[in-house]
């Protein structure tokens, strides 16, 4: 629940952003450097408390794709599920899409089942935006108090977080540059590079993780071949969570490895694709309730085989036929794998 306001300093306490209703930045630092000297609800100075982040991953997307008003919504039904949701003594917003959380009772050791029951709970599921149903991501940092003397949990917040921000950027920038050293070091003698040009091309369609198809293999494919039956999208699951846990991201990409090795052992080499950073596209040659039950085993041996740090590894599916034309299907099947990430049901046919 919100800290109600006359427990804040009184000059802050009006200090409340329009559109949410919560505290802004400066109410809630007094409040956390109130909290940090003085006792705690229980009298004591040190009892353990945990400072949270929370950032709204692609809320410009949203305001893009649905316009201002959808991302204004969007905030309001996020500030409204950390407030009810109980998980904290006060919640604040404390940037364009972050929030700040003060929560009493939780320490060092029960910092991650938090962080975890948070996402689960409050933040998983789909948010109803203008009309329909969106899935977004979060980013959520936490510290736990007291602080050591002199320190600044807050601060010390978000400097992680663009830590953070930094580490994936670089990552990105590492992986381009080793694209193009690869490239150039292919060019390097044109005779060698026009004798071979299909082992060039064959790289262009690949992506170099996981050496299934890419997107723009998958499309080429699918203008070029006959058509299959089935169509099916398929989305990993909280690859986000596995990356947040790994700085290195080394946990993310063994997921996103062995989920595509153990669709191709299923579909065949060129009939799936890494359509996007955790999502899969897969051309079948079976009937749609074929495709599916392919997957749900594939579903089974994942939960059994693919453990990544102690954690089996499951994705959810849309599938459709492909009766109407491959646009009607893919758009049917990312329907139905829609349908599936926000009932939680592994595999749906669409309709």
């Amino acid at each position: 629940m919100e800290l109600h306001a006359g427990a804040l300093p009184p000059v802050l306490a009006t200090d409340r952003d329009e559109l949410t209703g919560l505290v802004r930045t400066g109410s809630f630092q007094a409040a956390l450097d109130a909290r940090c000297r003085g006792p705690g609800p229980a009298g004591g100075r040190d009892e353990a408390f945990t400072v949270g982040l929370v950032d709204i991953v692609g809320l410009r997307h949203v305001n893009r794709d649905f316009g201002d008003e959808a991302g204004d919504e969007l905030l309001r039904q996020v500030a409204d599920r950390l407030v009810r949701s109980g998980f904290a003594e006060l919640v604040a917003r404390v940037g364009d899409d972050e929030f700040a959380l003060l929560a009493e009772g939780v320490g060092r050791a029960e910092g991650g089942q938090w962080t975890r029951a948070l996402r689960r709970i409050v933040l998983q599921g789909p948010f109803r935006v203008d009309g329909q149903d969106i899935s977004v991501d979060f980013h959520v940092i936490r510290r736990a108090g007291p602080p050591a003397p002199g320190r600044d949990l807050f601060w010390q917040l978000e400097r992680e977080a663009f830590l953070d921000d930094t580490r994936q950027l670089w990552h990105r920038i590492d992986a381009l540059q080793q694209s193009v050293t690869e490239m150039m070091a292919l060019m390097h003698e044109n005779r060698w590079l026009r004798a071979n040009v299909e082992t060039l091309r064959d790289l262009a369609m690949r992506d170099p993780l996981t050496r299934l198809l890419n997107r723009r293999g998958m499309t080429e494919r699918l203008e070029t071949l006959p058509a299959p039956r089935a169509l099916a999208f398929v989305d990993l699951d909280d690859l986000s969570l596995l990356n947040s846990l790994d700085e290195l991201w080394e946990d993310g990409d063994a997921a996103i490895i062995g989920l595509a090795d153990r669709l191709r052992e299923a579909f065949g080499r060129e009939n799936v694709a890494r359509w996007g950073g955790d999502e899969y596209l897969v051309a079948s040659a079976g009937t749609p309730g074929d495709t599916a039950g392919v997957l749900t085993n594939v579903l089974a041996q994942c939960r059994t085989d693919l453990i990544v740090s102690g954690r089996p590894i499951t994705f959810s599916a849309g599938v459709s036929g492909v009766a109407e034309g491959l646009k009607v299907a893919r758009e049917s099947a990312q329907r139905a794998l829609k349908r599936a990430k926000s009932t939680r049901a592994a595999v749906v046919l669409g309709e």
